[in-house]
């Protein structure tokens, strides 16, 4: 797809390599380290009500990964505070440079670890991307979670079909490649797993760095 005029950040394929991550990082969560979707707080924050209802002393396992996904959309927008203006180095950039050094380290804790670290740990990071990449070609996405994205194929796709609008079938193409993209990440991270365990979640450091390099050399080239 001609991108010459999207901004960096919007372009697909720095859409669908987070998305591979973001598809990556679920799998590899739920595998791993309790069954646990650690990417989105939905269901910490239904479980954390549930527990504070019940008087259950699970309350406080709900509430860490919803508080280090607050310090993630804190830490990354005071990247952004410190980095946006500069003409140097693109903001982002630095953010998935972050993303890539807070995973690189999961495989060097000791199995007896709590799974409750990785997954705080995996819900920053989420956290930094959620709130870092919002936008492909113009259009609000998540690289980190599906349903808004199936929503948006959804929508376009009927007023494609109904309307018989290419813009619109079009977008809804775009939606269905990040969703695709996510699906494969997450099958990635089943057989990277069954190969090399928990050092798999090095393969979403390595996409994150590839990011990196798109983004300050794209910028560069302008």
């Amino acid at each position: 797809m001609f991108e010459k005029n999207i901004p960096t950040p919007e372009r697909l394929r720095i859409t669908l390599c987070l998305s591979l991550v973001g598809g990556f990082l679920e799998t590899y969560t739920y595998r791993l380290h309790g069954g646990v979707f650690a990417n989105a707080q939905t269901g910490n924050l239904v479980l954390l009500a549930l527990s504070l209802v019940q008087g259950s002393n699970k309350a406080l396992s709900y509430l860490i990964p919803i508080i280090a996904f607050v310090l993630g959309v804190f830490a990354s927008e005071k990247i952004c505070e410190r980095l946006g203006n500069s003409s140097r180095f693109h903001w982002l950039s630095a953010l998935v440079m972050l993303e890539a050094a807070v995973l690189a380290v999961v495989p060097f804790f000791p199995a007896s670890t709590p799974d409750g670290v990785v997954i705080v740990l995996v819900s920053f990071v989420s956290s930094l991307q959620f709130n870092g990449f919002q936008r492909t070609h113009g259009m609000a996405c998540s690289t980190v979670v599906c349903t808004a994205n199936l929503r948006s194929a959804c929508k376009h796709l009927y007023h494609a079909l109904t309307k018989r609008d290419f813009e619109t079938a079009l977008s809804s193409a775009k939606y269905l490649f990040i969703i695709g993209f996510f699906v494969l990440g997450a099958c990635i991270s089943f057989w990277a797993i069954e190969l090399w365990g928990k050092s798999s979640i090095w393969l979403c450091s390595v996409m994150l760095v590839i990011v990196h390099f798109i983004l300050v050399i794209t910028e560069r080239s302008k």
